[in-house]
């Protein structure tokens, strides 16, 4: 039912309401007369002259906000109109006035309120069915955000198992590490005690050996001393050379001995220095692989937080929007809940108001009737 419906129904029953104060002008002070109602038609025209302007002045394809048809004013026009109504139906029913000279009463008049009834009706059974998919649609949305949401969740689950394992893995390499590298740092200082024991047994070596030379050097000059002074005697002379002879076989023997011990000793040093080289190599590339192990959980753990703050912002975005999608459709869904229960009590009150019109119409048809028949009997 537009504002023009309301307006051409108002009009027709101000028109009822100036007729019955003609008839009676001292029963009651009428609705019309009143200063409440003059004040609000003039608000209303007021509100629709208005608009009026403003779309003779808008440019073309210009967007505005018409005051004159949202339902704020319609339902002024609404109440005003049933004030009237209310207010000639009241007075007629007191002064037992004839319903027939009121144009609301006029056959055609009540078609057109059942016309525009219906048509209300319609629009307001196509608002309802539009709500209810309007409805299903954010239910169905809501269900899709949930699985959504629940996905989210176990990807969550999923991320934090995984952070877990690589925990697990890292505590795991360190504790390797650390073996490796107690065992390295064992390992190395074994070694370097070695070195310095079989470095002190070398000059000990060395040392004995020069003091045995020097000994023997000794014996060989004080021998050398003896067979000068004794070279008169042929027997003493040729056991010193004897003598001399040895202890020279003896010397080149402790001599060799020496030398093969000191290659030994210098062979050990060597292999010892490669085992701790090789040892050093080990222990650099531990470091190395647990530089680029430490790289990799740091990395992974960068790719957890950012998996985490998604898996958040995603979570919260998806339940603010839910939240305010749905809150909206309740109230959607309230308001058209409210102006169905409105909407059925005008209903109710306009099918009473019928009824006792159709009753007041039969018993004024059935009045007219008799009185009829009564003329036409006194005629004859």
């Amino acid at each position: 039912m537009s504002v023009m419906d309301h307006a051409e129904i108002l009009q027709v029953a101000v028109g009822d309401s100036v007729t019955l104060h003609k008839e009676y002008p001292e029963a009651r002070q009428f609705v019309v007369s009143k200063s409440e109602f003059s004040l609000l038609q003039n608000q209303l025209l007021g509100l629709a002259l208005q608009d009026h302007a403003r779309l003779q002045d808008a440019p073309a394809n210009s967007v505005l906000e018409v005051l004159s048809i949202r339902p704020a004013f319609i339902l002024e026009v609404a109440e005003t109109l049933e004030s009237v109504l209310c207010d000639n139906a009241q007075v007629a029913t007191e002064g037992n006035f004839d319903i027939s000279k009121l144009d609301m009463c006029k056959p055609w008049e009540v078609a057109k309120l059942a016309k525009r009834l219906r048509h209300l009706l319609e629009y307001h059974i196509r608002h309802l069915e539009a709500l209810t998919h309007s409805k299903l649609e954010a239910d169905d949305l809501a269900a899709q955000l949930r699985k959504e949401k629940e996905d989210v969740a176990a990807q969550h689950t999923v991320a934090q198992a995984k952070i877990t394992d690589l925990e697990s893995a890292l505590r795991a390499s360190q504790e390797e590490i650390e073996l490796i590298r107690t065992a390295s740092d064992a390992s190395e200082a074994s070694a370097q005690a070695r070195i310095d024991q079989l470095t002190r047994s070398l000059k000990s070596g060395h040392l004995q050996y020069a003091n045995k030379l020097q000994d023997r050097d000794s014996e060989i000059a004080q021998l050398k001393e003896e067979c000068k002074k004794h070279e008169d005697v042929a027997a003493q002379h040729s056991t010193a050379q004897t003598r001399i002879a040895d202890l020279e076989r003896q010397l080149d023997q402790a001599t060799a001995a020496a030398i093969v011990a000191d290659g030994a000793s210098q062979a050990r040093i060597d292999k010892i220095t490669k085992e701790l080289s090789l040892l050093q190599s080990a222990h650099l590339k531990c470091a190395n692989k647990l530089k680029e192990r430490d790289s990799e959980i740091a990395q992974s753990k960068e790719e957890c937080r950012k998996l985490v703050r998604s898996y958040e912002e995603r979570v919260e975005a998806a339940a603010s929007d839910t939240d305010a999608k749905v809150a909206v459709k309740i109230e959607e869904l309230e308001l058209v809940r409210t102006e169905r229960d409105k909407l059925a009590t005008d209903l109710a009150e306009l099918q009473a108001s019928y009824e006792q019109f159709r009753l007041l119409r039969a018993e004024e048809t059935e009045r007219l009737v008799k009185e009829v028949g009564v003329g036409e009997i006194a005629w004859y």
